[in-house]
């Protein structure tokens, strides 16, 4: 079902859920009225699905989050709460250009079991095998090389998944999430080994701009190792 039939077969004065298992835990971009942190059973999250508008470019996807089905599976992200016409039209109005129009999802709608013991059904956007964009499985290496050597104009892929990696290890400690956990791992290494072949002209003038802030790990990591949004030569170095 698309954004447009979905808001076309719903009374717009009603509540409604949408869960967010990728960038919308941290950028949701929309207004809503409360979230719940959640999991939805029968899925687990894989970087799959390509990205050529927010992460990455024509000819360099970007890896972004997607889910496939997995009876026995589960995967963790925020469900955000939607009053009203108002709410409802605005928050659809914006998925359907950034995830369906722009990254060719589609719609379910699944029950959602939050960390505060209740259950409610909320829609959900992920992409199919079908779609044009859809890069599918690849080894933890290569999709490490494909996230670090990506960016958009909404930043770098390694931003997209540190932080998605910071949310988990931030508010669920006690959840593990296997893929999510092997790529941060596997993308950190490599930009470790890459930004040690990084000529010394390069990195002098970008070391200073690394140590201003003082952020968490993954975030640590990112703008010390991946420079690709200041420094466009020590991108190409990295790819």
């Amino acid at each position: 079902m698309s954004p447009h039939d979905f808001i076309a077969n719903t009374n717009t004065k009603r509540i409604v859920w949408i869960f967010g298992y990728g960038s919308l835990v941290w950028k949701p971009d929309f207004e809503y009225t409360a979230r719940k942190i959640g999991y939805l059973k029968g899925y687990v999250r894989r970087f799959w699905q390509g990205n050529v508008t927010h992460r990455g470019v024509p000819g360099r996807p970007a890896r972004v989050a997607t889910l496939i089905k997995d009876d026995s599976g589960s995967t963790w992200g925020v469900s955000f709460k939607l009053e009203g016409e108002e709410q409802i039209v605005e928050a659809f109005s914006r998925l359907n250009t950034r995830e369906c129009i722009l990254g060719g999802y589609d719609i379910l709608n699944l029950p959602i079991f939050t960390t505060d013991g209740t259950t409610h059904q909320a829609v959900v956007f992920l992409a199919t095998p079908e779609c044009e964009l859809y890069m599918g499985p690849s080894s933890v290496e290569s999709m490490a090389r494909d996230i670090v050597s990506s960016h958009g104009k909404c930043g770098s892929n390694t931003e997209y998944l540190f932080r998605l990696v910071d949310f988990m290890r931030e508010c669920l400690p006690g959840v593990v999430d296997d893929h999510l956990f092997d790529l941060d791992s596997a993308t950190k290494k490599l930009l470790k080994c890459n930004i040690c072949s990084v000529p010394n002209s390069i990195m002098s003038s970008s070391s200073s701009m690394s140590r201003k802030e003082d952020t968490t790990s993954s975030e640590k990591v990112n703008k010390q190792y991946y420079l690709e949004g200041f420094q466009p030569e020590l991108a190409t170095v990295l790819a």
